[in-house]
């Protein structure tokens, strides 16, 4: 089974696919009981399917999600979403109105 898709036919797909933009750098596409959804995080997705950790479709689908470590994009993206530094072409970068004064005599 490839890494980004987990599939029972006939009975459930799940997709993983990275985002370009959102709280969440990954997103789970759900194609099961003839209803098709996005989810941002795994939890959601779990309540959804509401299958058990007993049932074996269950335990696949856990140990499938279990193989992905998305705590590295978190910590990835929080840092991005810092705010800029006080340097740049923005009126922070500019000395104030008195220093640009011209010199008079």
């Amino acid at each position: 089974m490839s890494d980004d898709k987990f599939i029972i036919p006939g009975v459930i797909g799940v997709w993983r696919q990275r985002q370009r933009e959102g709280a969440s750098p990954f997103c789970y596409i759900v194609h099961i009981r003839n209803a098709t959804k996005g989810f941002n995080s795994k939890e959601e997705l779990l309540s959804f399917v509401d299958w058990n950790t007993a049932s074996p479709p269950g335990a696949a689908l856990r140990e499938w999600l279990n193989q992905f470590n998305d705590t590295i994009f978190k910590q990835q993206a929080d840092q991005e979403a810092q705010p800029p530094a006080a340097d740049g072409w923005g009126p922070e970068a500019h000395p104030p109105e008195a220093d640009l004064a011209p010199a008079q005599s």
